[in-house]
């Protein structure tokens, strides 16, 4: 054998080898698919909570604390305004007093009727907001699932495409 064919005989070798290792690289891809493995966008579903932060107990927990707030507030203020109109000298019975009594109570149940207000808007507010965060974590885990997916499908194409050649 001359130079020649001795460089074309390697080269031929070289080329079968090469082509053998593709091969062995696509087997190894397939075989993966083949005994049931599983890949990485497989598997159960990410578990995400869209349960409520506040429930209904904690919301009028919250609503019972601001509405005694408001009640030993306004009995503080009540007590300071009848000792200040006693010392001026008003008694208890007084039509001033009377008035002012009526004047703060009808404050302090518009103080809880907004607190209530408030509390159960913004505990509303904020679990419609952690489930519509929840809602979108979910479906972002989902969609990069199903990308792993489409990569793996991809390379097992090109695994078959390689013993086709």
């Amino acid at each position: 054998m001359d130079r020649a064919e001795l460089d074309n005989a390697r080269t031929a070798n070289e080329l079968a080898k090469a082509q053998e290792a593709r091969r062995a690289q696509a087997f190894g891809m397939l075989s993966k698919h083949v005994s049931g493995g599983r890949s990485g966008g497989d598997g159960p579903r990410p578990n995400i909570d869209t349960n409520p932060i506040w429930d209904t107990r904690m919301t009028q927990q919250m609503v019972n604390s601001a509405r005694a707030y408001n009640d030993q507030r306004t009995g503080t203020a009540v007590a300071d305004m009848e000792e200040s109109t006693a010392a001026r000298g008003f008694g208890p019975q007084s039509p001033l007093i009377q008035a002012l009594r009526t004047n703060l109570a009808m404050q302090n149940m518009a103080a809880n009727s907004q607190a209530g207000t408030d509390i159960r808007m913004r505990t509303t507010g904020e679990n419609a907001s952690h489930r519509l965060a929840a809602q979108k974590a979910y479906e972002e885990e989902i969609t990069r699932r199903r990308a792993i997916e489409q990569e793996e499908y991809n390379a097992l194409l090109q695994a078959l495409m390689g013993f086709a050649a």
